[in-house]
């Protein structure tokens, strides 16, 4: 049960907590607030429908990798603490010609193929380098490899690919464990919970691959998300306990311990915590305690944000960690969503569980003989911030160098022949650079950022 103390902070908003996360966050009752983040999908949102280039897919072409280490670095500055991204799957692969959508990588004798190998150990060295304290990476089998058949576009499953998939999972884990922070998770199948359709083909699916993963790798990083195939289910607290019991049933089948926690993705509205206490419910039937993470949930929305509040209030099953999806509906069924860009906002959901203590915090320092730096709340070296407000903190033992902070709206500084501290707040435009330095040796001691637009 979450503690008192960590039931004070959300409700009194006193403070924003900094959780760790760790191989154990998702497998214990925490007694912290959940760690919140995001799931990684579009790098660049073409539209109608969320149509654009794939991060994972694109992370190779010319530009893609430098912006979006600003974008990490302007995340992780206003407090993202984990990501999930999906690795899509299948014989043959099509990574370009199909909708964004159903585009996949070839696993064709159960090895992730350049470049899409080099783009992930890019990628979570990237996450990892950046500060982020968790990632997640799930499997989602496509085609004739995917037991569920929903994403397969008229394909059916084909039993001998099982061996592929599993190859797969065993080609791409220790690129996930070398390259990733320290703290990594594995969902084996990205909402394979089964439902009412295929049920048995499903469970003997998961049972099998849950049972290799645990033989070789252990239990200990490993669950499977469950979630409603398409928003219509949304609110449909029958298909929440159904997925989840039929999930149990494979897990118990598959003769292996159970998992340290479950992966659910509710309602996109405030049906939110309805979903929640099914899946509470049903769990408790089975006689099981572990925590929930939510994998995906609606993008940035207070509303939801208050649904998972009142669960954890009401609830001694503790909630370890938030991830929402970039996508922004109207309602629980939108014909033409949008998806933001990256960096991605969080406000809602880091404000809702984890309290606020006002604009993040920057330090600058100007050491006696000169050196300059400018940091984040977390020690990063500022490359790139998120537009909005911050608190910047200026320390300077200099008597002959001081900090100046100038761009569009900001025109901070210290005195050159003065030594001291300053507290201030400055309000950063996006889409522009800012530089910082010392006014007397400017050229030597100078630094600069770029402040972007959250999605």
């Amino acid at each position: 049960m979450l503690s008192r103390l960590w039931r004070g902070l959300v409700y009194g908003a006193v403070g924003l907590a900094v959780c760790v996360g760790s191989q154990a966050s998702a497998g214990s009752a925490g007694g912290g607030p959940p760690l919140v983040g995001g799931n990684l999908f579009q790098f660049q949102m073409t539209g109608p429908y969320c149509g654009g280039r794939r991060i994972l897919l694109n992370y190779h072409q010319t530009g893609v990798r430098p912006a979006f280490r600003d974008d990490l670095a302007a995340m992780r500055s206003v407090g993202v603490q984990t990501f999930r991204f999906f690795l899509a799957n299948e014989h043959g692969g099509d990574p370009v010609n199909p909708p964004d959508w159903a585009r996949t990588v070839d696993s064709s004798g159960g090895h992730l193929s350049e470049p899409y190998r080099t783009n992930l150990i890019n990628l979570l060295t990237d996450i990892r380098e950046a500060g982020f304290r968790q990632v997640t990476l799930a499997f989602w089998p496509r085609g004739a490899n995917d037991p569920t058949e929903v994403f397969s576009a008229g394909a059916r499953y084909d039993p001998a690919l099982f061996e592929e998939n599993w190859g797969f999972i065993q080609d791409v884990r220790p690129l996930l464990k070398q390259y990733g922070p320290a703290s990594t998770h594995v969902d084996l199948y990205n909402e394979g919970a089964p439902g009412v359709d295929r049920p048995g083909q499903v469970k003997d699916y998961l049972a099998r691959m849950y049972a290799r993963y645990v033989d070789a790798f252990g239990a200990d990083d490993v669950t499977i998300s469950s979630g409603a195939i398409a928003a219509t289910t949304f609110g449909n607290t029958e298909d929440d306990s159904l997925r989840m019991q039929n999930l149990i049933d494979a897990l118990r089948g598959s003769g292996k311990p159970l998992p340290g926690w479950f992966d659910v993705h509710p309602s996109w509205d405030g049906r939110v915590l309805e979903d929640l206490r099914a899946i509470d419910k049903t769990l408790a039937a089975n006689g099981l305690s572990q925590p929930l993470v939510i994998g995906e949930v609606k993008y940035n929305d207070p509303v939801v944000a208050a649904g998972i509040v009142e669960f954890i209030r009401t609830s001694s099953r503790p909630i370890v960690e938030v991830m929402e999806w970039p996508n922004i509906v109207q309602g629980s069924v939108d014909t033409q969503p949008s998806c933001p860009n990256p960096p991605y906002r969080i406000d809602a959901y880091a404000t809702a569980l984890q309290g606020s203590s006002g604009p993040p915090t920057l330090t600058a320092t100007v050491g006696p003989k000169g050196p300059i730096s400018l940091v984040t709340a977390y020690g990063n070296k500022v490359t790139a911030l998120e537009a909005g407000s911050y608190q910047l903190a200026i320390r300077d033992s200099s008597r002959t160098e001081n900090f100046h902070l100038i761009g569009p709206g900001v025109n901070v500084h210290t005195g050159l022949s003065q030594r001291g501290t300053r507290q201030t707040t400055i309000t950063l435009r996006g889409e522009t650079q800012y530089l910082y330095r010392s006014d007397r040796h400017g050229s030597k001691l100078a630094g600069s950022f770029y402040a972007k637009t959250p999605g």
